[in-house]
């Protein structure tokens, strides 16, 4: 992804996301966050109260969770990062059901978990050209359910991860448009 301001200020994000794990297999996610060099538990684990919204919450048993990795490159170092502010959301809209998606990251002091349907916040702090690589989690709630045990994807291809303020997002295979979520086959979970 990439954000340049008026001002011509100038970053590039690479996002890497791995394919969705459903969190009935709790253990499978949380092995997941490590290996991408997650600490502690996976954020958004049982989250609620999102945002400061009591009915945004994120229930473990019925989500889905794909986990990744932020790196944030300033191409502007000798001026600074100009205040650019990082702003990931929902891209299908606003969710109108009963379900729910969350971006969490883990920092050094701690994780942290946003619902993406009021957008969540990255402002990265530079202390060199290149901020991260930040381990972040991508959470869909309500989409394991008795119809649907390994996780409705249709409705999770329907709510993409996009980038509000006017950043181009391109995917590894050159293709412009906001992140479509993939659920992980069986085959790519026994790998790990």
């Amino acid at each position: 992804m990439t954000k340049t301001n008026s001002e011509g200020y100038k970053q590039v994000a690479k996002l890497t996301i791995y394919p969705a794990i459903p969190g009935k297999n709790k253990q499978s996610v949380q092995s997941a966050w490590a290996a991408i060099g997650g600490k502690d538990s996976f954020p958004c684990d049982d989250q609620a109260g999102l945002d400061g919204n009591t009915g945004i919450a994120i229930e473990t048993k019925t989500s889905v969770f794909a986990v990744g990795t932020l790196q944030i490159t300033n191409e502007t170092p000798d001026f600074g990062s100009g205040n650019l502010v990082w702003d990931f959301i929902d891209a299908g809209g606003v969710v109108a059901d009963a379900k729910h998606d969350a971006m969490g990251f883990g920092f050094s002091n701690g994780s942290q978990c946003s619902s993406l349907s009021s957008g969540t916040w990255t402002k990265p702090n530079f202390t060199s050209a290149t901020w991260g690589p930040v381990p972040i989690l991508i959470a869909y709630s309500g989409v394991v359910t008795p119809k649907t045990p390994n996780g409705d994807f249709a409705y999770v291809g329907s709510h993409p991860l996009g980038e509000f303020n006017d950043a181009t997002i391109v995917d590894s295979a050159g293709k412009q448009g906001p992140i479509v979520i993939t659920g992980a086959s069986s085959d790519w979970l026994a790998a790990r």
